[in-house]
This record gives C-alpha cells, sequence and structure tokens, in this order.
C-alpha cells in the first residue's frame, strides 16, 4: 500500500508539472507577440525538460520533448507543421545523449554542454535536409548563436541552483 500511495504522489508530481509545461509553453509565442520580444529564441521547452530531467530522472521527459513540440504546434502554431519533428527531435536526442553521458560517471555540466551541442547538431543535419527537400523555408540558422550560448548558460544555472537540491546530482 505505502508503494501505491509513492507511485501516486509521483504521478500526481508528473501530471501537474506536464500541465505546468504545456500551459507555459503554449503561452510563449502568445507572450512574444504581444511584446514583440521572440522569447522562444531561448528555447523554453529545453529550459523545461533538461533541468526536470536532471533532478527527476523521470522517463517523461521523453514524454515531454515529443508532446510540447506538438502541442504548441497544434494550438499557437508554432513552431511551423516542418519545424516541429525538428524541435521534437533535438529535445529527445538531447535527453537520450544526456541520459547517456550522465551515465558513463561525467561531470553533469560537461554532460549538458555536449547533449546539447549533439541534439543541435542532429537537429541542423535535419533541418539542413529538410531545406534542400524543399519542405522548409529559411536559413539553416534562424536562431541567433549567441541566444544559443546564452541559453546553455542558463540552463547551467538553473541546474546549479537546484543542485544541492538533488542527492544522486551530487
Amino acid at each position: 500500500m505505502i508503494l501505491n500511495i509513492s507511485y501516486q504522489k509521483n504521478l500526481f508530481k508528473t501530471i501537474i508539472f506536464d500541465i505546468i509545461s504545456i500551459t507555459f509553453v503554449v503561452f510563449i509565442p502568445v507572450v512574444s507577440h504581444l511584446s514583440g520580444f521572440p522569447f522562444y529564441v531561448f528555447e523554453p521547452m529545453r529550459i523545461l525538460i533538461i533541468p526536470y530531467f536532471l533532478l527527476t530522472r523521470s522517463k517523461n521527459a521523453y514524454f515531454l520533448a515529443i508532446a510540447l513540440p506538438l502541442i504548441s504546434f497544434l494550438i499557437v502554431g508554432h513552431p511551423v507543421f516542418f519545424k516541429f519533428p525538428l524541435v521534437a527531435i533535438d529535445l529527445f536526442v538531447n535527453i537520450i545523449f544526456l541520459n547517456t553521458l550522465i551515465n558513463k560517471q561525467i561531470n553533469k555540466y560537461i554532460c549538458l554542454l555536449i547533449s546539447i551541442l549533439l541534439s543541435k547538431l542532429v537537429y541542423y543535419l535535419f533541418k539542413y535536409i529538410f531545406i534542400n527537400l524543399d519542405v522548409l523555408k529559411g536559413n539553416l540558422v534562424d536562431t541567433n548563436i549567441v541566444y544559443q550560448i546564452a541559453n546553455m548558460f542558463i540552463l547551467i544555472i538553473v541546474i546549479f541552483a537546484f543542485k544541492k537540491k538533488d542527492k544522486k546530482y551530487q
């Protein structure tokens, strides 16, 4: 019975986090549109998913990596049709690389940086293919590299801030 209560508490926390994440991601394009500042360039989906995965080691992060871009596309149309699978692949691959590197007992911050860089390589490879297949228009690199680097440092700061709360992470 105790295991069942623990499982129910974790499930409840997961569902609450998913609802908050979905709500947050859906409103980012709206806030960006109203303010005139493209907040999505800071990759809010990654900022939600990566710390969540690192702090909980929950497989729910894989679900969110696919669900957040899909739900955002379906509700607000951002990212656009052929870009939402790219974002989902990027986030999903990021979690895979991060999990693999962490299991090799490498420093967590180095794991984070390497996993983001590798997932970005995969993202840009697929984007290059989509552009060449003429299913996606635009430049290969739309988001300023400075924003992408800033996002990596934001993630490191977030992880560092929560580091002491997670015994597995130390």
